[in-house]
């Protein structure tokens, strides 16, 4: 599946309430919430690097870089283990809004 850097922001606030928060301590609620709050319009911007012409991040590729990783990839300061299950939510999230 690909992901439009573009409309990314909404699902990855999506899964920040559904996968993040339920999990989280009261230090991370508060962190992720402020990031969100602060920074979470510059998160596409953050992207778009990693995207390819058509401004797409391609989820096969993802999980591929996350195989190579060794399944996880830890997310700073909040200290999160992004795995395979967490991109397979982000998946069945943008799903769920085409």
């Amino acid at each position: 599946m690909k992901l439009k850097v573009d409309e990314l922001l909404p699902l990855i606030n999506k899964w920040v309430t559904t996968v993040i928060m339920p999990k989280s301590d009261g230090l991370q609620k508060g962190f992720v919430t402020f990031l969100l709050l602060q920074k979470g319009n510059e998160i596409p911007e953050l992207l778009r690097p990693f995207a390819d012409k058509e401004g797409t991040i391609d989820t096969d590729n993802l999980k591929a870089a996350l195989e190579a990783a060794g399944g996880k990839v830890t997310l700073p300061y909040i200290n999160w283990d992004f795995d395979q299950a967490d991109l397979d939510k982000l998946v069945e999230i943008a799903n769920a809004n085409k």
